[in-house]
C-alpha cells in the first residue's frame, strides 16, 4: 500500500477548514467558555 499525501490533491486551506469543522460542537463551546472564564478570573486576581 503506497502512502498518499492529501496535500497533493487539495491545498492547505481545504485541510484547515476540515479541521475547523469540529469547533462548532458542544464540547468545544464548553472548553472555549472555560478558557474565557479562567482568563477573566486570573485577570481579576491580578495574575496577568
Amino acid at each position: 500500500m503506497e502512502h498518499l499525501d492529501p496535500a497533493d490533491d487539495q491545498g492547505a486551506a481545504y485541510w484547515a477548514l476540515q479541521g475547523a469543522k469540529g469547533i462548532a460542537s458542544a464540547p468545544a463551546l464548553i472548553l472555549i467558555t472555560a478558557f474565557v472564564g479562567f482568563a477573566g478570573l486570573s485577570r481579576e486576581a491580578g495574575l496577568t
